[in-house]
């Protein structure tokens, strides 16, 4: 009895939450916190807590613009057994390439062997991006880039037809951007992503090697899409021709009603009316076919 009483003055008089969990951060000083109220803060890191955890919070501080708002064409992973490390958005050429958070550019070139056109930036934190199968870049190695500065314009990647190739890599390793990035909406969806090392997709461990297996990729992409467009329309064909085949006509003859033709073939008046586009006080002409199923 005491001791429920105590512990019900101490829930009354201090309804302040505690730690149900904590991870460490891509900041050194700083730990993400989750309390028992579901809220989530950034505290003072205690590093010896952290020696043996897989997992890591990669902070998305500061501004943010997104790259390009567009829908995502080919998403981040497995294409046809081909490891697609980013997200490939649907564009026109031509259209102005941003960059998404403050940083320096350490790559800029026109003739990379994995990209073709690329501009890669580190951003604080430990964070990069990386922009592909650009054109008219507008930014050099060394230089200081500012979420939103326009950095090149959207390209076309020989056969595959013109899209930006957006990656986001931690320590090396690509994140699937669709998880932080609502690209058509253009906004962020959170600020933090959790990085989990060991549970990584095998996308998020590989690097490309060639401009020809990033169009593989996208070409595979196109082939996909075509082939489920083929399979839908040969599904409605198919659809169809049930459709036709079930359907029952009736031919007029003298003496006939709409009451007498529902009878007949089980169905009601109001049925054959919706079927034909005419009222139960129509004129039955004798000849005339209806469609009673």
């Amino acid at each position: 009895m005491l001791f429920s009483l105590l512990v019900s003055v101490l829930l009354a008089a201090s309804p302040a939450t505690y730690v149900v969990d904590s991870l460490a951060t891509s900041d050194p000083a700083r730990m993400l916190v989750l309390r028992s109220d579901r809220s989530w803060a950034l505290e003072p890191r205690d590093s010896a807590s952290f020696d043996s955890d897989t997992r890591l919070a990669i902070l998305l501080e500061g501004k943010f613009c997104c790259p390009l708002q567009a829908r995502v064409f080919t998403p981040f992973g497995e294409i046809d057994g081909l490891q697609h490390t980013g997200v490939d958005l649907a564009t026109k050429a031509g259209r102005p390439v941003s960059a998404a958070f403050d940083g320096i550019v350490t790559l800029s070139a026109d003739d990379h062997p994995a990209y073709g056109g690329v501009i890669r930036i580190q951003h604080p934190g430990g964070l990069e991006t990386l922009y592909a199968n650009v054109r008219a870049r507008r930014v050099s190695e060394g230089a200081t880039v500012h979420a939103g500065d326009l950095i090149a314009e959207a390209d076309s990647l020989a056969e595959a037809g013109p899209h930006l190739h957006f990656e986001l890599r931690y320590d090396g390793l690509a994140l699937d951007p669709v998880r932080v990035i609502d690209f058509p909406a253009g906004l962020l969806k959170v600020p933090f992503c959790v990085l989990d090392r060991s549970r990584l997709a095998p996308a998020a461990q590989h690097h490309s090697a060639s401009v020809g297996e990033q169009r593989e990729i996208y070409l595979a992409r196109v082939a996909r899409i075509a082939e489920q467009k083929r399979l839908a329309e040969e599904e409605r064909q198919r659809l169809a021709r049930l459709e036709a085949a079930a359907r029952k006509y009736h031919t007029i003859r003298s003496g006939d009603t709409l009451s007498r033709i529902a009878a007949r073939y089980h169905t009601s008046v109001r049925a054959i009316c919706r079927l034909n586009g005419i009222t139960e006080t129509t004129t039955l002409r004798v000849g005339r076919s209806l469609r009673v199923k």
